[in-house]
């Protein structure tokens, strides 16, 4: 059966059609357009993403290797330190080592110093008989009473007279540093509460006579002079003795010589209430140095004199036992040659002195 012809559309109902047409095909490009806009965005959205997450990745890479770094550096740093202080610990010990091989201690009896005279050798006290130190103490007084009737108003110039003599054994111990103590009460009637306040502030402590030593022939002279500013110092430091619990001894530092260690065995163990002596230990080691001797010195009216040697006032606390010392202290002669048997310290022994008088 043959088709129908189409049915013809009056102008009305084209024109109808033609806008519904066209309407269909607006609304289809702005679906496209809305289409393509909505993937454009997620594109740029997906993009935007990306770069965040690889930003992201490249700071996260950048601060793992910030830290790294951080983490070497503190490292080298622990390392270079821990050498510092090594080396440091290294060179403390060291010098320690050397100071203490340098360290020279002169040792005395408290109970010993604290009546009468003490004499030490580095490392050595010397053991004086009773006889010999109420010799010495006796010649002592004698000096003093005689130079303290003559004094120097009638000469000008210090007068000196000598009470005691170290001789040595042979030329090579001539010369050796060596202390010599005495109780100050021969020499001054300071009393002790008086000096350690004079202690605590560094001072001295004007006297007008004090101790000296001086080489004479095969030995040295240990004298009392009088003062005068000039050729004798009438001025003498005054020093605390520190207790040292770790070795039980009261000791003192010089503070010109710091390597060099005045010590005294308590005469009164601290906190010990007993008022007995303590047993002095004298029969160890066998002593074979120099032998001290109280002399009955001349009266020297002229001497020629320069100071080597140091003196000082030694304060001890109150509850030791030991009563202020005065402490004269030779030193080591220029153009030492030797070293002392006892010291290891230098001196010449070609630099002798007239005969002992």
């Amino acid at each position: 059966m043959p088709k129908p012809p189409p049915l013809e559309l009056d102008p009305l109902q084209r024109d109808i059609a033609e806008a519904v047409r066209r309407e269909q095909e607006e609304i289809r490009v702005r679906e496209q357009a809305r289409l393509a806009a909505l993937a454009e965005k997620q594109r740029r959205d997906t993009e935007q993403a990306r770069l965040a997450a690889e930003t992201a990745r490249l700071n996260a890479e950048a601060e793992a290797r910030k830290k790294e770094r951080l983490a070497e550096l503190k490292i080298a740093q622990a390392e270079a330190q821990a050498k510092a202080e090594a080396a440091a610990l290294a060179n403390a010990a060291e010098q320690a080592r050397l100071q203490e091989e340098r360290k020279h201690v002169f040792p005395a009896y408290g109970a010993v110093a604290r009546n009468g005279p003490a004499v030490s050798f580095a490392s050595t006290a010397v053991p004086l008989g009773p006889a010999t130190s109420a010799g010495i103490l006796n010649a002592l007084r004698t000096a003093k009473a005689t130079l303290t009737a003559t004094g120097t108003t009638l000469f000008g110039s210090p007068v000196l007279m000598g009470f005691a003599a170290l001789l040595m054994p042979s030329p090579l111990g001539n010369g050796e540093r060596f202390a010599m103590s005495v109780p100050l009460a021969e020499l001054s009637s300071e009393p002790a509460e008086t000096l350690r306040e004079i202690a605590d502030r560094q001072g001295t402590l004007e006297m007008q006579v004090g101790l000296g030593v001086r080489r004479l022939g095969a030995g040295t002279q240990v004298f009392v002079a009088t003062s005068d500013d000039f050729h004798i110092r009438s001025s003498v430091m005054v020093l605390n003795a520190a207790y040292d619990l770790l070795n039980d001894v009261y000791q003192v530092a010089l503070s010109n010589s710091p390597t060099d260690l005045l010590t005294w065995t308590p005469a009164i163990s601290p906190g010990d209430q007993s008022t007995a002596l303590p047993i002095v230990d004298t029969g160890s080691p066998a002593y074979s140095g120099a032998s001290v001797v109280p002399i009955e010195g001349r009266l020297d009216l002229n001497p020629i004199l320069v100071e080597r040697w140091d003196r000082f006032i030694i304060v001890f606390p109150a509850d030791s036992g030991i009563e202020p010392l005065y402490v004269v202290f030779s030193s080591p002669y220029e153009g030492a040659t030797e070293k002392g048997k006892h010291s290891g310290r230098g001196f010449n022994p070609d630099e002798t002195g007239d005969e002992m008088t």
